[in-house]
C-alpha cells in the first residue's frame, strides 16, 4: 500500500535526518514491559487503556460482524454471491482481532500488521467476482468471458486488462507479505540490520503498485457496469464504500502518524513510550476503524437480501446465451423475448456456507484465468447453434 512505502521510508528516514536509532526503531529491543512508560492515572498507563479499548473493540466488531455473518449462512440461497459477501464481511473482524493483538503485545506488531493488510487482497478479489456473479448468472468461464466479449459490456479487451490487473495482487502479495515478515524476523533477531532497508523499501514500492493497479481494474469495471448492477442490487454502491472505508481512513491515519513521527512530534513522554506511540497507536486506531466499518456493513449487508428476490439463473448449455442478455426494469434478466424466472430458491445448510467461504479455489481459479487470458486477443465466441437463441 502506498501509506506503508511512506511510512517506511520516514520509519528509516530515507527522507532526510540521523539514522543513528535506525535499528531501534526497526525492532525495539525492550519488550519485556510493553508499556514501558509511567501510568497516567493511577495504576493505568496509556499501553494498557489502548489494549483495552481495543480488545472492546475487537469484541464489538466479532460480534456485530458475526450476526451478518450468521444471517448470510441462515439464508444461503445464491452461494455463488453470498460467499463473496461473507468474505467481506470478515474484512471486520480481521483486522479488528489481527490489531488487537498488535496493540495487546508489541512483539507482534510487526507481523499482524502484514497479515491483516494481507487479507486486503481477498477482500479486493471478493468485491470484484462479487460483481462478475452480479452480472453474469452463471459460474462458467466461457459464459462470463462471453458476456463481457459484447461491446455493451466493456467488450474483450476492457474485461481482460480489469480481470489480469485484480488478480495479480494474490501472487505478488502473496510473495510480498511472506517476505516482510521473514525480514522482519531476521530484523529482530539481530540478523540483518540496515542491509535489509532495501528490500523493504522495494517490497512497500510493489505493494504500492499492486494495490494500485487492482483498484484500477475494480472501478472503472464498476463504473462501467454501475447501472446494470445497481438493478440487481440497488445498494451495491453502499457495501463498496463501507468495506473501503477502513482500507482508506487507514492510509490517511498512518500517514499522518508517520509525518508526526517525522516531524519530532511523536517524541515519547513519561507517560507516553515509544512503542505507544510507533507501534500501538497506528493498530490501536485501526481496531477503532475496523469497529466503525462494521456497523457501517449493517444496513447494506442485509441477511434476507435474497430471500423474496432471488437471483436468476442459467442452467443447461455451458455456453450461455450472453449476447442476448438484457434486463427488465426490476432487475431480472430476460434473453430475447423471453424472461428467465427467478424462482424462490432452497436454503443451502450453514456448513455449506462456511466451506463455500474458506474454499479459495474461486480465487485461485481466478489467478489462472488471468493467465490464460493473457494469450487471448479476442473474446470467446459462442457455438453456432447458439447464436441465434432467444
Amino acid at each position: 500500500m502506498a501509506h506503508v512505502l511512506i511510512a517506511k521510508l520516514l520509519k528509516r528516514q530515507l527522507l532526510g535526518g540521523d539514522s543513528s536509532s535506525e535499528d531501534e526503531e526497526d525492532c525495539p529491543s525492550n519488550f519485556d514491559d510493553d508499556s514501558q512508560a509511567d501510568p497516567i492515572v493511577g495504576d493505568t498507563t496509556f499501553h494498557q487503556i489502548m489494549m483495552y479499548t481495543s480488545i472492546g473493540c475487537a469484541i464489538v466488531t466479532v460480534i456485530v460482524s458475526f450476526f451478518l455473518v450468521w444471517g448470510q449462512m441462515s439464508n444461503y440461497r445464491e452461494p455463488r454471491v453470498q460467499k463473496q459477501l461473507i468474505r467481506v464481511i470478515l474484512t471486520a473482524p480481521v483486522f479488528a482481532v489481527l490489531c488487537m493483538l498488535g496493540v495487546a503485545s508489541y512483539r507482534l506488531t510487526h507481523y499482524v500488521e502484514p497479515l491483516a493488510e494481507f487479507y486486503e487482497v481477498f477482500t479486493l478479489v471478493a468485491l470484484f467476482l462479487l460483481f462478475i456473479a452480479y452480472l453474469v448468472p452463471s459460474t462458467q468461464w466461457h459464459t462470463q468471458v462471453a458476456f463481457f466479449s459484447n461491446p455493451k459490456h466493456g467488450g474483450f479487451k476492457f474485461f481482460k486488462k480489469r480481470y489480469i490487473f485484480v488478480m495479480q495482487v494474490v501472487p505478488g502479495r502473496i510473495t510480498t507479505t511472506i517476505a516482510a515478515l521473514a525480514i522482519n524476523v531476521m530484523k529482530c533477531r539481530g540478523s540483518g540490520g540496515s542491509s535489509f532497508d532495501a528490500a523493504q523499501a522495494i517490497i512497500s514500492i510493489v505493494n504500492a503498485v499492486q494495490l494500485i493497479l487492482a483498484i484500477s481494474g475494480i472501478f472503472p469495471f464498476l463504473m462501467k457496469q454501475r447501472a446494470t448492477l445497481k438493478l440487481t442490487d440497488p445498494q451495491i454502491m453502499g457495501k463498496l464504500i463501507s468495506v473501503k472505508v477502513i482500507v482508506v481512513v487507514q492510509i490517511v491515519v498512518h500517514l499522518v502518524l508517520q509525518i508526526l513521527s517525522w516531524t519530532g512530534s511523536l517524541e515519547p513522554t513519561a507517560t507516553l513510550s515509544y512503542n505507544d506511540l510507533n507501534l500501538g497507536l497506528s493498530v490501536f486506531l485501526t481496531t477503532i476503524l475496523a469497529m466503525i466499518t462494521a456497523f457501517l456493513m449493517v444496513p447494506y449487508f442485509r441477511p434476507r437480501q435474497f430471500e423474496r428476490k432471488p437471483l436468476a439463473d442459467l442452467s443447461g448449455t455451458e455456453y450461455g446465451p450472453s449476447h442476448h442478455f438484457e434486463y427488465e426494469e426490476d432487475g431480472s434478466i430476460k434473453m430475447g423475448g423471453g424472461s428467465v424466472p427467478a424462482d424462490v430458491k432452497p436454503k443451502a445448510s450453514r456448513f455449506r456456507a462456511i466451506l463455500d467461504t474458506i474454499n479459495i479455489l474461486d480465487v485461485l481459479q481466478g489467478v489462472g484465468r488471468a493467465c490464460k487470458l493473457l494469450g487471448h486477443r479476442n473474446g470467446y465466441s459462442l457455438p453456432s447453434h447458439q447464436n441465434g437463441h432467444s
